[in-house]
């Protein structure tokens, strides 16, 4: 696991409960995955020496490049058959350049970024769109499943990103009408605390959401290369 801030180590975590091993790296140190089982790695290179399934979430793509093709980056050490579940959400292209990279190594490199806020990765309440090849995605399913309850098979590489982007659009819009609904209600005179939590934004309730609820897998029938 290559990022343990604040998505990174509850996805751990996650992990670990559900009896994986979790080699880990941040810049910074990690002294929270070692209390817990897991084992620190001084570097990238050294996560990717250690295991068959990368995962990483990492802040920006310059971080993401870093962390692959940097000189301690996971492509001086991958064995072949690794799979690296990349879970940051950057730009489609420069990730996409990088799976090419991780492919020419003999490995495997798949676009799966997580939509939800910290506090919805520990209970796996957030949703992971994946996207790639789908015998990759078949043979990382298990972890797919301990990371987030729903995940979603979206089909070819780069359309996990852009089904985030969707989920970004609902939750902004639902934000923004909740606010105004709430401003509403204050100029009708409505008491604010009774109308609140009626007008919470929670786009994973909306009648229009597309993806899963807690505990199941979909398969997108206008995505899927399957």
């Amino acid at each position: 696991m290559i990022g343990l801030g604040k998505m990174g180590l509850p996805i751990a975590r996650n992990l670990m409960v559900r009896g994986f091993h979790v080699t880990g790296y941040r810049r910074s140190g990690s002294p929270e995955l070692l209390r817990e089982g897991g084992t620190v790695a001084a570097s990238a290179a050294e996560v990717a020496a250690e295991a068959d399934v990368i995962l990483s979430i990492v802040p920006t793509a310059d971080d993401v490049e870093e962390i692959i093709e940097g000189p301690a980056g996971t492509l001086t050490a991958l064995k072949p058959g690794t799979i690296h579940i990349e879970m940051s959400t950057i730009d489609v292209d420069r990730k996409a350049r990088l799976r090419d990279q991780v492919r020419a190594s003999g490995g495997d490199l798949l676009d799966c970024p997580i939509s939800g806020s910290p506090g919805m990765v520990a209970p796996r309440k957030a949703t992971t769109f994946a996207s790639g090849e789908a015998a990759s995605v078949d043979q990382v399913a298990p972890i797919l499943d301990a990371i987030s309850g729903p995940w979603i098979y979206t089909g070819a590489f780069g359309t996990g990103a852009r089904m985030k982007y969707v989920a970004n659009l609902l939750l902004a819009v639902h934000t923004v009408a909740a606010a105004e609904a709430m401003a509403l209600a204050r100029r009708s005179g409505l008491d604010l605390q009774l109308v609140q939590p009626r007008c919470s934004p929670r786009p994973r309730r909306s009648s229009t959401r597309p993806w899963p609820t807690a505990g199941a897998t979909w398969t997108s029938p206008a995505c899927t290369t399957r």
